[in-house]
């Protein structure tokens, strides 16, 4: 059956409809261009047809089998950049996905056309950013899998899988994050009492907060009278901002589940209500102050500089701390979160399920694969238990 009306040739050849454009003379005859189409009808053939008309006048078709990786990324990216701007994905999400995809994605395969990549392809890649690192590696495939997760939902490709699925990963090495025991938390905080931010030592010891969330709090966040603090955004670390639009540095937290009430601890309440104090004394004293009711700021109001804390002050107050009576070894900021969770489970006994909900994850198998590091003092009990029943069996 064909379809001619000036616009198009639509034929049919089997089940499938293919469309027919004319690409000019060639030895005096005009030639066609043949592009298959998604249409399981004539009439959604005539409109898939119009549709790709209207695209050719403005300049924007491109065949779907002609789409490199490269091109597609393009695109991808341009999506994700809207998304930042509406508030929907993270910023350091986008700056994220560029770097990878620009260094070691398409200089890899983006001449090669969506239609004809194959799994051995994403597999080589794969392969070849493993010898070089296993961090390298990995995000590559998150990155892949996301990107071909995007493509086989696009409407305008005629691809149903995900290619990222079939690549084989090597064996990832478990990285247990250096943590701190209840002792050495206690002793630290004891001795950083009197240092500036030791409220943010405080909560991430104390809550397990992320540095974001900490970073994030107003005071609107902290109830008193209730003894509750309300996580419900989080600061982009290390990035430059507008101290005019400072709402551009505020963003929510990373998912529904970090979105979270924790019980504030009456020691971390009496710290808040000194540090209150002594930012209304700098307020009044500062020339010009920048109200942004954030409770960990400079001295002017301003957001702190997380990389000032994390690669200058947090080292140097470790040190300065550390002693062979009580040896602190160093631990990231991030190793907080990660001490906090392990004095919890580890030391104090508290349920699994409880530190889930203060931690903030979505499900208890990322508190205990990621950030509970047991020792065996976590089995005491059961031990124990055990031991009863030998002693009472005669054994």
């Amino acid at each position: 059956m064909r379809e001619k009306n000036g616009k198009g040739t639509i034929i049919k050849r089997g089940d499938t409809y293919f469309l027919g454009i004319r690409k000019g003379k060639i030895n005096g005859e005009y030639k066609k261009k043949w592009i298959k189409l998604k249409a399981k009808t004539i009439e959604t053939a005539k409109d898939e047809r119009d549709d790709i008309n209207t695209d050719r006048r403005r300049n924007v078709f491109v065949e779907p089998t002609a789409v490199t990786v490269e091109k597609y990324v393009k695109i991808f990216l341009e999506d994700t950049q809207r998304a930042v701007s509406r508030g929907r994905i993270a910023k350091g999400t986008y700056e994220w996905y560029e770097k990878r995809l620009r260094l070691h994605i398409i200089p890899e395969i983006g001449g090669l056309k969506l239609a004809e990549v194959k799994s051995r392809d994403l597999q080589n890649l794969y392969d070849d950013l493993y010898e070089q690192s296993t961090c390298k590696a990995e995000s590559a495939y998150r990155i892949l899998h996301k990107l071909w997760a995007v493509i086989i939902e696009d409407d305008d490709l005629d691809i149903k899988y995900n290619l990222a699925e079939k690549i084989k990963r090597g064996e990832k090495e478990k990285y247990i994050a250096p943590t701190w025991t209840g002792k050495q938390i206690t002793y630290f905080l004891q001795h950083a009492k009197e240092r500036r931010y030791y409220e943010l030592f405080l909560m991430g010891f104390g809550a397990g907060m992320r540095l974001g969330e900490i970073m994030g709090l107003t005071w609107d966040c902290i109830d008193f009278k209730n003894m509750v603090i309300h996580i419900k955004r989080s600061i982009m670390l290390n990035k430059v901002y507008d101290l005019e639009n400072i709402k551009t540095l505020l963003k929510k937290t990373k998912n529904q589940s970090s979105i979270r009430d924790i019980r504030m601890l009456p020691v971390v309440s009496d710290a808040l209500r000194e540090l209150k104090k002594k930012q209304r004394a700098e307020e009044l004293k500062a020339k010009h102050y920048y109200d942004f009711e954030l409770i960990i700021a400079t001295q002017d109001g301003r957001p702190v500089n997380y990389s000032n804390i994390r690669d200058n002050y947090w080292a140097w107050l470790i040190d300065q701390i550390n002693n062979e009576e009580h040896p602190l070894k160093y631990i990231k900021l991030h190793g907080m979160r990660h001490s906090c969770a392990t004095w919890l489970y580890d030391e104090l006994g508290v349920p699994l399920e409880i530190i889930q909900d203060i931690l903030g994850h979505a499900v208890p198998q990322t508190t205990k694969k990621m950030y509970v590091h047991k020792t065996v003092r976590s089995q005491d009990r059961a031990m124990e238990l055990i031991n009863q029943k030998f002693r009472e069996a005669g054994l």
